[in-house]
């Protein structure tokens, strides 16, 4: 993804971006103030750089600052480590399922065999 500031109106400038090809979501990140600070999502692989600065240009709007942004090795490691988390959970859950069922099977027979 790309993060772009702009001088000008956030709405025109969002409808502007998404006509570049390339584009596939423009997210508003920052919309206080003159200044708009967007994030803008591309096709994998594809650099648009060069044709966001010129639909800002051409528009008449201030281009204040652009650059591909990455994840961060803090978004990073958040990621992997809130997955590993969440399937850690699911692994854990169905076994603690299966061993309340055993538990309620074993309390069913033991009830059978009293009342026989």
């Amino acid at each position: 993804s790309v993060l772009v500031t702009v001088e000008g109106p956030a709405a025109e400038i969002v409808g502007k971006l998404q006509t570049v090809p390339g584009v596939n979501l423009v997210e508003p990140v920052d919309t206080s103030g003159s200044r708009v600070t967007l994030e803008v999502h591309t096709e994998k692989n594809q650099d648009v750089r060069s044709e966001l600065a010129r639909a800002v240009v051409d528009s008449g709007w201030g281009l204040f600052e652009l650059k591909a942004s990455g994840m961060s090795l803090e978004d990073i490691f958040l990621k992997l480590t809130t997955k590993d988390a969440s399937e850690q959970a699911a692994l854990v859950e169905p076994d603690a399922e299966a061993g309340a069922e055993s538990a309620e099977l074993q309390e069913q027979d033991g009830e059978k065999e009293i009342s026989n």
